[in-house]
């Protein structure tokens, strides 16, 4: 799942000024062990700076 489409869902035309709060949130799930944040298949350290599109995955799914 993307944290652009939970955006999407939520704030429709305005989804836009709910990227980064979803990123946000996204963080948060993954400092606390509930998911995994990836981009090209690598998984991404929650503190450091992303860029570009990412995704989030339940912890443990591929392991």
């Amino acid at each position: 799942m993307c944290p652009s489409d939970a955006a999407r869902a939520v704030g429709g035309e305005t989804s836009r000024d709910l990227m980064e709060p979803a990123r946000e949130v996204a963080r948060e799930l993954a400092r606390a062990g509930e998911v995994e944040i990836t981009q090209r298949g690598q998984v991404l350290d929650p503190d450091a700076p992303w860029r570009g599109p990412i995704r989030m995955r339940l912890r443990g799914l591929l392991d």
